[in-house]
């Protein structure tokens, strides 16, 4: 698993500053004497958010610039509630018992072949006691691979106005996708445009995507069973037009 570029960690809050999968969380976890686990944490969205809501946390991310940003906005109070550890989702070693499990945002999809797919959910299922919850958060590719940016077009995805000193954030992709591979590549651009200046950085994300009964059968090998399978964070089933697959699976 590659670690992010200069880039993707300076902009990710920005780019990944959405909450509306907070509440399912809140939902199917409640806080107790053993703390949830947040597995490619990134910069903190989710993990800070709870610790919010007086959950206990560990964090693994593989990069340390990830950590140090997610350290940098952690009031005292919320820093104290979780533990930063920085590791290889399919190789970490926990320092506890925990809860529950958090993949979030298709961060699964980070693993970077079937191969260390296995390895990430074997290493975590030999390490939770039975009845444990996982939810894994993965888009749905049916629905993914038809948006314009995948098809080759540069798309706008996101513009902000009267970003640092009036200047315009500008978030352009340009991607492709290898069906025979399951591979998605999202070629980004963040643009700043202040003061008759443009300034742009490019970063570029790599994802393993799965479909549903691969999925299904990663976690059924690795010792979990699949419980539900949610197309969005309000619970709604997953079915053919789906933009998500939500897959909610305890340990054996």
């Amino acid at each position: 698993m590659g670690t992010p570029s200069h880039n993707e960690v300076d902009f990710y809050d920005i780019c990944s500053n959405f909450v509306h999968d907070i509440p399912l969380y809140e939902k199917m976890f409640t806080p107790g004497k053993a703390p949830l686990l947040e597995l490619a944490a990134g910069t903190g969205r989710v993990t800070i958010a709870l610790a919010l809501k007086n959950y206990e946390l560990i964090a693994v991310d593989i990069s340390e610039k990830m950590l140090r940003k997610a350290h940098q906005k952690c009031a005292p109070q919320v820093q104290e509630k979780i533990t930063w550890l920085q590791d290889d989702m399919a190789r970490f070693q926990l320092p506890c018992e925990v809860s529950g499990v958090i993949i979030a945002a298709n961060s699964f999809l980070l693993l970077p072949s079937i191969t260390h797919q296995k390895m990430c959910l074997l290493n975590l299922s030999g390490q939770l006691t039975p009845g444990t919850k996982v939810i894994i958060d993965v888009f749905h590719p049916l629905f993914k691979l038809k948006e314009p940016h995948f098809q080759g077009q540069l798309s706008l995805l996101m513009s902000i106005d009267n970003y640092v000193k009036g200047g315009t954030l500008n978030h352009w992709c340009c991607g492709r996708y290898d069906g025979a591979q399951q591979i998605l590549i999202a070629n980004n651009i963040i643009e700043i445009c202040r003061d008759g200046e443009v300034k742009r950085y490019p970063y570029t994300e790599v994802l393993r995507y799965v479909h549903r009964y691969e999925m299904e059968l990663l976690l059924e090998q690795a010792g979990f069973t699949v419980e539900n399978i949610f197309g969005w964070y309000d619970e709604r089933p997953f079915e053919h037009s789906s933009q998500k697959m939500i897959f909610v699976a305890r340990k054996n």
